[in-house]
């Protein structure tokens, strides 16, 4: 009999844990459901995968907004015990100043997903390894969708991009996908024992951080919602979605970067070296900080706060630093120590399970030749990132990493200065946006870049419930009210 607390790999969809990244090709399909009970029976007819399943030709999983549930039937959402953050929505009020989706990220001019967009019930992810036969798939199933008591709305296409190592890096040239939790019971057995038998919290999550119906990083059940007519708790195996379109201004952020330059710079090697203190990474992915000589592998093997007290060779303001802290804070608050701040920063971490989208700069993204493209050449075409993250307290989880870390203007005792790399400056005063700045603390003089505008633009967004199989199942022969 399986253990109560050890998670069920098969009631969990695939993407939140596996990611998909054998399949370099995605369609993320809006939908809004006309008829609920067509809707209903194709859920129950459609198979989902899930993490233990043999992997699919085309693996397919399926996310709700609150206003999809709400349509096929379940009523009083947060009385149920769903988030507060994913029955109001993305696009309210007071997030919009904690996202910092105002001024140019305003809702308003999303291109889907703000209050005046058509309303979305659910997103369908569909991944595959050939985009032509992906593509196919796709516009067959639009029929099927159709048939099936639902409106077609809108898709996003994303990718992976490959440098020429194979790894998947972003569109300002930088390898992204790097640091990520590994989860108790659902990781990598290897890397799991291994981080155990050496006694690391640092990267060591429970599931329940990411998994409803499993303990978190306080030791206790998330909030879940309840079915008790059930009979079984279906919410178990499910979490949290936040979806949102990033768009990259590649050319802004290499031209604006370049002008601080005060040498000559003709292979860009002190813009490059810019880029990578506000990132806290080097191109290819190494960490600033150096590594051990045990670690030389694991390029998410290190601290902080005794390595880099100052910030000197990691700024503190840098992209890494203020997503993911680890001991940067270990004498602030309630973190007394190197281990408390790690266990402070720990919760408020998310799964990231997102990809780019739109054309590289340049083939084979050599950092090199992608700053040469950005200065020289005729960049054209949207391009940027299809944000996704999973987490089971979007407001502890997500919104405190957008709002406390990447947007708090005086983090780790800065000035007047947000992410370089994804942070808004948020008016103190009114719903617009402010330019940023960046120190790089150095002796005997530190160095501050002023006046940087904001690199990439929010297009869309929602939250999402992703639910667990068996409550798909359930959600199926769900009375409509």
């Amino acid at each position: 009999m399986q253990n109560a607390n050890q998670p069920s790999k098969d009631h969990i969809q695939g993407i939140l844990l596996k990611g998909y990244s054998k399949y370099p090709h995605a369609f993320y399909v809006m939908l809004q459901i006309e008829d609920p009970a067509k809707c209903k029976s194709w859920l129950g007819q459609t198979t989902f995968q899930h993490m233990t399943s043999e992997m699919a030709e085309f693996p397919l999983n399926i996310a709700f907004t609150s206003k999809g549930l709400t349509k096929l039937g379940i009523q009083n959402l947060e009385e149920r015990g769903f988030g507060r953050a994913f029955v109001e929505g993305m696009d309210t009020g007071h997030r919009r100043r904690t996202l910092g989706d105002v001024g140019e990220n305003n809702p308003d001019g999303w291109k889907w997903g703000g209050k005046k967009k058509d309303e979305i019930h659910l997103m369908l992810m569909l991944f595959g390894k050939e985009r032509e036969a992906l593509k196919q798939v796709f516009e067959e199933q639009k029929k099927v969708w159709q048939q099936s008591g639902m409106n077609y709305l809108h898709e996003l296409e994303g990718n992976f991009i490959e440098n020429k190592d194979r790894g998947h890096v972003e569109h300002f040239g930088f390898r992204d996908g790097i640091s990520q939790p590994e989860i108790r019971e659902l990781g990598h057995p290897k890397r799991i024992r291994r981080f155990e038998e050496a006694g690391k919290l640092d990267h060591l999550l429970n599931p329940g951080e990411f998994v409803l119906g499993y303990k978190n990083a306080y030791d206790k059940l998330p909030h879940s919602p309840s079915f008790p007519e059930a009979g079984v708790d279906v919410a178990k195996g499910g979490s949290y979605m936040v979806f949102r379109q990033i768009e990259q201004d590649v050319k802004c952020f290499w031209k604006t970067l370049h002008k601080y330059v005060e040498e000559d710079d003709a292979h860009y090697t002190q813009t490059i070296a810019l880029a990578a203190k506000m990132m806290g990474r080097h191109p290819d992915g190494r960490p600033l900080i150096p590594l051990a000589k045990n670690a030389q592998n694991d390029w998410n093997d290190f601290r902080f706060y005794h390595e880099d007290p100052k910030g000197q060779v990691c700024p503190f303001g840098a992209h890494i630093r203020r997503t993911n802290p680890r001991d940067t804070l270990s004498s602030k608050g309630k973190a007394k120590s190197i281990e408390g701040a790690i266990k402070v920063s720990n919760k408020h971490r998310i799964l990231r399970r997102g990809r780019t989208y739109g054309s590289p700069v340049v083939e084979g993204m050599n950092i090199e030749e992608v700053v040469r493209a950005s200065l020289e050449g005729d960049v054209q075409g949207a391009r940027g990132l299809h944000f996704i993250c999973f987490n089971t307290d979007i407001q502890r989880q997500f919104e405190f990493v957008q709002h406390s870390w990447s947007n708090n203007r005086k983090f780790a005792g800065r000035y007047q200065e947000v992410d370089p790399i994804i942070g808004v400056m948020v008016k103190e005063k009114g719903d617009g946006m402010e330019k940023s700045e960046f120190e790089v603390p150095a002796y005997p003089v530190r160095k501050r870049y002023q006046s940087l505008p904001p690199f990439v633009r929010t297009q869309g967004g929602a939250y999402f419930f992703l639910p667990s199989i068996p409550f798909i199942q359930f959600l199926s022969q769900y009375p409509t009210s």
